[in-house]
Formats: C-alpha cells, sequence, structure tokens
C-alpha cells in the first residue's frame, strides 16, 4: 500500500468518508455488520488484525490511517464481548480514536411563542 498509494490520494479518500458520507450510512452499515456478521467472524477479523499483521506494516502511516479511519465508527457495542481485549490491543496498536456515540438534539429555529390564555 505504501508504493501503490500516493499520500494525497488517500487522504482526499478518507476525508471523503469522513465529511461526504452521511452519519445515517455510516450508522447502517456498522448495525448491519453488528446485526449479521456472526460474533464468530467479527471476533475471528479482530484477531487476525491483532495477530498477523506484522509490526513493520502496523508502523506503516498509510495503514494506520485506514484502520484509523474506519475504526472509529466502530461502537463498543459491535465488538463481540470475548474480544474486548484484542479490540483494546489495536485501538492502542494503529491509534483508533473513539468517536461519540450520541448527537446532540436538534435546536428549534423557531422561538415558543405559544402563550396561554387565563381563563
Amino acid at each position: 500500500m505504501d508504493s501503490y498509494v500516493p499520500a494525497r490520494l488517500l487522504l482526499f479518500y478518507l476525508n471523503l468518508l469522513d465529511k461526504r458520507v452521511p452519519p445515517k450510512v455510516k450508522s447502517a452499515v456498522v448495525d448491519g455488520v453488528g446485526k449479521y456478521v456472526p460474533d464468530k467472524i467479527r471476533a475471528a477479523a479482530l484477531t487476525a488484525a491483532d495477530d498477523y499483521v506484522p509490526d513493520d506494516v502496523a508502523n506503516s502511516w498509510k495503514i494506520c490511517a485506514v484502520i484509523a479511519a474506519i475504526g472509529k465508527y466502530i461502537p463498543e457495542r459491535v465488538v463481540p464481548t470475548q474480544s474486548a481485549e484484542t479490540w483494546e490491543n489495536l485501538r492502542v496498536k494503529y491509534h483508533i480514536p473513539t468517536l461519540v456515540e450520541t448527537t446532540p438534539p436538534r435546536q428549534s429555529s423557531r422561538k415558543n411563542t405559544t402563550q396561554r390564555s387565563s381563563p
């Protein structure tokens, strides 16, 4: 990946994922993975990423950037309970940030002008 993908192209696509893909689409994909992919397969994928990726590849900033860009959208509820320690190792190894899952409440643009009339 280091020699085949230019840095500017990689950063363009990572920014595209962050800024142009709607949050509802990202949530739907994560929820779909959590719902339709069995825990056993998710646990195996996390174990493979933790155990079988060589350290020289893990030290590549491009690999870390891709894994962190995708990994930050994975909430704790999707990670199988038996893989919690593996997930934490991956978060440290690839510098995956934690995103807050809740969204702030919507602010109404109108003021509440309704007044109760006195009887």
